[in-house]
């Protein structure tokens, strides 16, 4: 009889916590089941940090009815792991860089674009359409641009004329030391391939050594490899007088420190692309292209360009330091991009020998 109640007891309380984990579980996945239920519109954007405002949505949610979903991710790398691996399900939209975007749609992870959709793309700056990337924008709608060249403390040097070349960062010279390097080895062996041969669209083994022996010596005058935030801060603190910048990364600075000074270096910079695409895999192509037309509408470039400071790929949206947003001729003339030429392999080999 005891032994009958005890398993009585026991049953009821299972069934008692049975009861609370459904519970708990319909509470924390309602918000999917009503949407499913009701067949709610949403999208899933995956973008860098600090390139949309989640906040500022809010009245596109509330006019369209469309939710949208912004997820992150801190490298190009990751991003594409998450498209590859998945196939890109679960997401509408994503922002990679140029060179792997030029990845995804090699391996046909992306889906076209229809132009005819989108209501602003004739206002888009010609220099960032047509790119080697996808020269007929069918993959890619520019979104984030940002010309590669150097940052000096100008009251750090006075009156001393310095060269408008990347010898800057890499002829101690010119500098001395407390030099601010990039914290990404392929960027790094690019723009150092740029200094030392001027073209970078293909590197041969011999000027591979070479670039590894120059970024060796460099190593014992640059004060720290720094990601771009970061060295904005060196800069502004006066910890470090000279670093490889973005021109609208630096543009911060500029506007609250005249001090600072931008040099696009006479061997040329390099051109970096951030752009909209759309996985294969996406489905919601109503949602997708109303979000899309409404993130390039003037009101919210000017509201992101204003919040986050980066350059609108737009016309007519107004920059804090308008000259630095626009590029001349010759300078993106000269621009080169940071293309898929170095393998993965000899990339960390080269970053272990500098970081060891």
């Amino acid at each position: 009889m005891k032994n009958h109640t005890w398993h009585l007891t026991t049953t009821i309380r299972s069934f008692i916590v049975c009861i609370w984990i459904f519970l708990i579980y319909l509470f924390l996945y309602m918000p999917s089941l009503i949407n499913v239920i009701y067949k709610q519109k949403g999208i899933t954007v995956l973008t860098w940090p600090a390139f949309i405002d989640a906040q500022y949505l809010q009245e596109f949610e509330q006019k369209t009815g469309i939710k949208v979903n912004v997820r992150y991710f801190d490298s190009n790398e990751e991003l594409y792991v998450k498209i590859k691996k998945t196939g890109g399900q679960g997401y509408d939209l994503i922002i990679p860089s140029d060179y792997i975007l030029d990845t995804l749609v090699k391996e046909n992870l992306l889906k076209k674009i229809d132009k005819t959709k989108l209501h602003f793309f004739d206002q888009l700056y010609p220099h960032l359409v047509g790119a080697y990337f996808d020269p007929e924008n069918n993959y890619s709608i520019p979104y984030w641009w940002g010309l590669w060249g150097m940052a000096i403390d100008r009251s750090y040097f006075g009156d001393q004329k310095l060269p408008e070349s990347w010898s800057l960062i890499f002829n101690r010279e010119h500098v001395g030391s407390h030099t601010i390097s990039l914290d990404d080895g392929r960027e790094l062996i690019l723009i150092a391939a740029q200094y030392l041969f001027g073209n970078v669209d293909r590197l041969d083994q011999q000027q591979l050594t070479a670039v590894c022996k120059l970024l060796i010596r460099q190593k014992s005058w640059v004060e720290v490899y720094a990601e771009i935030d970061r060295a904005n801060f060196l800069l502004a603190s006066k910890i470090c007088p000279i670093g490889i910048m973005v021109n609208s990364i630096v543009s911060r600075v500029m506007s609250e420190i005249p001090d600072i000074e931008f040099i696009m270096p006479g061997e040329g910079g390099f051109l970096q692309i951030d752009s909209f695409a759309i996985p294969k895999t996406a489905t919601n192509d109503k949602e997708i292209y109303e979000f899309l037309n409404f993130m390039y509408s003037r009101e919210a470039m000017q509201h992101h360009t204003s919040k986050f400071g980066f350059f609108s790929p737009v016309k007519n949206v107004q920059h804090t330091n308008s000259l630095m947003a626009f590029p001349t001729d010759e300078q993106i003339k000269k621009a080169q991009f940071f293309r898929n030429i170095v393998s993965r392999e000899y990339i960390s080999d080269i970053w272990i020998a500098l970081k060891s």
